[in-house]
């Protein structure tokens, strides 16, 4: 009995530590800490492919990736997501929440 109830316990924090593309895009992301991207960044189709992060020129309307997505969080007690952005310009990572 208690092993049927510790893989429960098991399997259902390993899924709700899953954030997937339609959590990413579904979200409005926050500032928390760590390297600075903007106070909030909102993903859709043009800025977001798999894991990395692109920004528009737009006086050569070309797309230049400047981040990728390192860690997703799906926190279950706190009722909120988080993700881990890390920048391909300094390495450096920074945090942000999904509200």
């Amino acid at each position: 009995m208690i092993k049927k109830i510790s893989t429960f316990l098991l399997s259902f924090v390993l899924t709700s530590c899953i954030c997937t593309d339609a959590d990413l895009k579904k979200f409005n992301w926050k500032y928390g800490k760590g390297y600075y991207f903007g106070d909030f960044i909102n993903f859709d189709d043009t800025n977001l492919r798999n894991d990395t992060l692109f920004e528009m020129n737009v006086e050569t309307r070309n797309l230049t990736a400047y981040a990728v997505i390192t860690k997703t969080k799906n926190i279950y007690f706190r009722g909120h997501k988080e993700i881990e952005i890390k920048s391909l310009k300094t390495g450096e990572t920074g945090t942000y929440f999904g509200k």
